[in-house]
């Protein structure tokens, strides 16, 4: 049966049937969700407890972008079980803004109410290096796509679960950074022109996460949004060009921050639940 939730029609047995493969391969309730950008997910193979791969979960169609993996992967983070979407859509894949959002769905039909969202984001702000971490406290849709109901272009994320993380991060000398992430369509990185206009506008960019956000405070949920810088863009000419391998060995570079600051989220998102 096809029903709608905010602007998005989907089929609701499929999800529900989708929702039940990951249930019965948890082993316990799942404490937060989160969706790993461009070469993020490989900072939790440590600690997996299980995988289950795209191709069994009803709904959920292949990756084809490098960095992302076709599988789920469930692991115990801070005492708490987390499940990992390792594998995103894009809207330059020629994805709909209500594919991209389908793990959100899956999200909220497991009943989980607090979401981190992961991404890989060019640094805009000269003070941003690869490997630094960004704590989003807003996100600017510039893809030219939205979801249907969306009649805003930002976002506010300074929720009472971020504010706590941030919190725990300042106590426990996590380092990070706070701003503005802007989403553009891609595949192509900013010229030096796109680099001077976006400054002017928010501290990184990057090419996903937007539609995301929306679908989870339209559903009530509570989202983190982190960025693991893998590139300072400049206005001045590069010696080389940027291209994806530079951007997938920023993210792991970046990878023992994040698992520190993903850390702080889980924590606090007990302490405050």
């Amino acid at each position: 049966m096809s029903k709608r939730i905010l602007p998005l029609s989907y089929d609701d047995a499929a999800l529900r049937d989708a929702a039940d493969v990951i249930a019965r391969q948890c082993p316990s309730p799942i404490s937060v969700a989160i969706i790993a950008g461009s070469g993020i997910a490989p900072a939790f193979e440590s600690d997996t407890i299980a995988s289950i791969l795209y191709a069994s979960v009803p709904v959920l169609p292949p990756i084809s972008v490098s960095g992302h993996a076709s599988k789920i992967v469930l692991a115990r983070i801070s005492g708490k079980v987390a499940i990992i979407f390792a594998g995103r859509y894009h809207i330059y894949e020629g994805y709909s803004p209500s594919q991209i959002v389908l793990p959100v769905l899956l999200t909220h039909m497991l009943g989980i109410p607090k979401i981190i969202i992961t991404n890989a984001a060019g640094g805009l702000r000269q003070d941003l290096r690869s490997g630094d971490i960004l704590l989003v406290d807003g996100v600017i849709n510039m893809t030219g796509r939205a979801l249907a109901s969306s009649k805003r272009t930002w976002f506010n994320l300074c929720n009472t679960w971020r504010s706590s993380c941030a919190e725990r991060a300042r106590t426990t000398s996590v380092a990070f950074a706070e701003g503005t992430y802007i989403a553009v369509h891609g595949p192509s990185y900013e010229t030096r022109a796109e680099v001077r206009f976006f400054r002017m506008l928010g501290d990184c960019i990057g090419m996903s996460t937007v539609h995301e956000v929306h679908a989870a405070v339209q559903l009530g949920m509570e989202p983190i949004v982190i960025s693991v810088i893998t590139n300072t863009l400049s206005e001045y000419p590069r010696q080389h060009p940027l291209d994806h391998e530079e951007v997938l060995e920023g993210s792991r570079r970046g990878q023992h921050r994040l698992r520190a600051l993903l850390t702080c989220a889980i924590t606090t998102e007990n302490e405050i639940s």
